[in-house]
């Protein structure tokens, strides 16, 4: 069978447009991702200006944060070591007491613990903390503190090992001067006291 010229231009002519269809089909998949491409890199060049940004305004603010802690740890050292007695797990107790001192219209004048350590009966394990604890006032109102003591919820199984009580001077009045009302009688009650509470409590 004979084709003639006609026939092979325009099966020539069919065959290049077939093929130019085919390659700008690839060229134009190639154009879609190549933006893609460039679209996820410019979006993340911009994150990462952004979290650049923000670090640096933010790495001053972290540079003070780290300071107040420094300086948080240095007054608490400190405090420690003008109080050495009192342990962390001992400053509520310290609180407790203070407010029961407050109740009876006594004064806290000395109050140093140990470190609260364990102690295990049986199946229960009890956390045991030692205080001396040393107050002023009547003697009335010293009782009543005692008292409160020996009843607060808050202090669990509190036990009284020790008790001192030390009478002050009266003072003497004046001769010559007009009589003032009889002055108080202040004593300094000194107590040694274990409080026993339990474990997890």
């Amino acid at each position: 069978m004979k084709v003639n010229r006609n026939t092979l231009i325009i099966l020539g002519i069919g065959i290049l447009i077939v093929v130019f269809v085919v390659l700008y089909m690839a060229y134009s998949r190639y154009v879609s991702q190549r933006d893609a491409l460039l679209a996820t890199v410019d979006a993340s060049q911009n994150k990462f200006s952004l979290v650049s940004g923000e670090k640096r305004t933010l790495e001053p603010q972290l540079t003070q944060l780290q300071q107040k802690i420094a300086d948080l740890n240095a007054s608490f050292a400190k405090a420690k070591g003008e109080f050495p007695g009192v342990s962390i797990q001992s400053i509520e107790y310290e609180e407790e007491f203070s407010k029961l001192a407050e109740d009876s219209s006594v004064a806290v004048t000395k109050l140093t613990a140990t470190d609260s350590s364990t102690l295990r009966e049986g199946n229960v394990t009890y956390i045991v903390t030692d205080f001396s604890v040393e107050v002023r006032g009547s003697r009335t109102n010293l009782l009543d503190f005692i008292h409160r003591v020996s009843i607060s919820k808050y202090l669990g199984t509190a036990s009284i090992n020790t008790l001192k009580l030390e009478e002050e001077p009266v003072p003497t009045p004046t001769p010559g001067f007009e009589p003032e009302p009889p002055p108080v009688n202040f004593t300094t009650l000194t107590l040694t006291i274990t409080i026993y509470r339990y474990e997890g409590s």
